[in-house]
């Protein structure tokens, strides 16, 4: 694994996005539609990760935390390839169905533990407005 200094010197972005949607450019791409979906749940359904029950909702499951820990790790790993190419800016991108609750929470998460590590994150959330007036 490789050192927190290494990431420090490379943007990453992170997106959150809906399959249902379409694919987006990116460097890499995750699925997390294992995930269980809050949109199956009445009272989460309007909601968005952003909302603090739906994203406790789907931080605190078992598999979300050995996903995060896994993607972290790669993160730390991979990224230091990037920047021996030159590459100082690394897209990331999230994806569930609707991208409006799940691949939201674990971006949240995601961007606010490279933060606290350091490194610069943007974030952007391609379909969170999706589907609400659909």
């Amino acid at each position: 694994m490789s050192d927190i200094g290494s990431l420090k010197s490379v943007k990453i972005k992170l997106i959150s996005f809906g399959f249902k949607y379409g694919y987006i450019k990116s460097d890499t791409v995750f699925d997390v539609r294992f995930i269980k979906n809050p949109y199956f749940i009445e009272r989460m359904r309007n909601s968005s990760g952003l909302d603090e029950e739906t994203y406790q909702f789907v931080i605190s499951q078992n598999e979300t935390k050995i996903f995060i820990n896994d993607i972290m790790n790669l993160i730390k790993d991979i990224v230091p390839f990037y920047k021996a190419k030159g590459v100082d800016r690394v897209k990331m991108a999230i994806g569930c169905t609707g991208g409006r609750h799940r691949s939201v929470a674990v971006v949240k998460y995601m961007g606010q533990k490279l933060r606290d590590m350091g490194v610069e994150v943007e974030i952007e959330h391609r379909d969170i407005n999706r589907g609400i007036y659909e």
